[in-house]
This record gives structure tokens, C-alpha cells and sequence, in this order.
């Protein structure tokens, strides 16, 4: 049987940390993102509540093959770019 990303289970997953606390989360079924508040980044349990509750009650409605692949090119470009950019910093 094919899996398809429609037939996933909506999973959160922490896209941005700052000193080790979640301030980004992102539904991987549909890519929404989830911003903890800014008046509790500093603090590990409520950022992480903040951005589990938005992710719970969040409408996912999944993205189809075509958004898939564009959003995985994006991220796969951001990646080599901040890489790249990375890169020649150092040889300055």
C-alpha cells in the first residue's frame, strides 16, 4: 500500500529554538507554523504548552503533492543558501 501525505496523522515539529526553548512549531500533515508568545519564550513549559495548544485546535488541512514538492524545494534552497552564505563569511 502507498502512503500518501494525506493518509499521515498531523505531527508537530519544533522549527525554531532559542536557547533551547521552542518558539516556532510546524504541523508536518500541513506545514501550518505555531509561534509561541513572546511574553514566555524564556520559559521552557509555557512555550511549549502555548505552541501545542495552537497546533491542537488547528484546522489541518493537508498540502497536495505539487505544494509538497514546491515546499521541499524551498526548504532545500533555504538550506544550501544559508549554507553558501555560511561559507564565504568564513573566508573573509
Amino acid at each position: 500500500m502507498r502512503y500518501t501525505l494525506s493518509m499521515l496523522e498531523k505531527k508537530l515539529r519544533v522549527v525554531k529554538q532559542i536557547e533551547g526553548v521552542p518558539v516556532v512549531g510546524a504541523c508536518e500533515r500541513c506545514n501550518k507554523q505555531f509561534a509561541a508568545d513572546p511574553h514566555v519564550i524564556g520559559q521552557l513549559a509555557m512555550a511549549k504548552r502555548g505552541i501545542q495548544e495552537q497546533f491542537e485546535v488547528h484546522d489541518c488541512k493537508p498540502i497536495d503533492s505539487i505544494q509538497n514538492a514546491l515546499w521541499t524545494v524551498r526548504r532545500a534552497t533555504e538550506s544550501a543558501c544559508l549554507q553558501s552564505s555560511g561559507d564565504s563569511s568564513r573566508s573573509s
